[in-house]
């Protein structure tokens, strides 16, 4: 790494592969090697409750995960140190995994919604918790702004229409 470009392609890159696609989805999406079905909006006016049955999951569909709940919560809490770690060195850092976590988060509420992998969203919310608890171990120097402020505003509309 001759210079510092190099370098911060690599920090990029490493916190995208490890902390985003390898750690975050192994938590969030423990039975499955990517996400699970997501909802997509066909431009061809199918309704979301199409789509998602269009994916072979229904409501009645259980989430079996592959990890133990113990596995799980100490999974969520070392994502958390990780992600407050990184922020701690370069916030820039954290605009992969924060995207990602929106993303997710915003899929995951639609599909609750519909009554699809309720699993999911309770996940969701411990995470959650995991985020104001490092907030709160922090003394608010913890950037969950970063996190639950654009989670709540792309949100609200989805969960006020419910």
């Amino acid at each position: 790494f001759a210079d510092g470009s190099n370098i911060d392609q690599f920090e990029l890159r490493l916190v995208e592969k490890v902390l985003v696609e390898l750690l975050w989805h192994d938590y969030i999406f423990p039975v499955y090697s990517t996400r699970p079905c997501e909802l997509t909006y066909s431009k061809l006016g199918s309704s979301e409750k199409d789509n998602v049955q269009s994916c072979g999951k229904g409501p009645s569909d259980a989430l079996n995960t592959k990890y133990s709940a113990n596995y799980i919560q100490e999974l969520g809490d070392h994502i958390v140190e990780m992600a407050a770690a990184i922020f701690s060195k370069s916030s820039r850092l954290l605009v992969t995994f924060s995207t990602a976590f929106l993303h997710d988060c915003i899929n995951i509420i639609k599909q609750a919604e519909l009554g699809v992998f309720p699993e999911l969203a309770e996940r969701l919310g411990n995470f959650l918790v995991l985020l104001a608890k490092q907030n709160t171990e922090a003394a608010g120097k913890w950037p969950l702004h970063h996190f639950a402020g654009p989670l709540m505003s792309k949100s609200f509309p989805l969960i006020r229409s419910s």
